[in-house]
């Protein structure tokens, strides 16, 4: 897939976090921003941070850790937000 125009968003403790709009699919179409995101873990977030969270409407996160790791760095509770782990490996 070919990168457009991925746009960082900035968070004072969550690294990485990226809008993945703009980028191109197989078929030609052009994935909608604001629509999906991925972040490094999000458990360090400060107060701040949840604000720019949840103004950004994210109605799921799905957390790639394994139960030990998620355990060790729990990701703060949105009442908006369905979380499901899916551990990578």
């Amino acid at each position: 897939m070919e990168q457009l125009d991925t746009q960082v968003i900035p968070f004072e403790a969550v690294y990485n976090f990226r809008d993945m709009g703009g980028y191109k699919t197989r078929d030609g179409r052009i994935v909608k921003k604001g629509l999906f995101y991925r972040s490094a873990a999000l458990g360090k977030m400060t107060s701040a941070d949840k604000e720019r969270f949840e103004m950004l409407g994210i109605k799921t996160i799905f957390d790639y850790r394994d139960n030990k790791e998620a355990q060790h760095n729990p990701n703060p509770v949105f009442s908006h937000a369905r979380y499901i782990q899916i551990p990578f490996l």
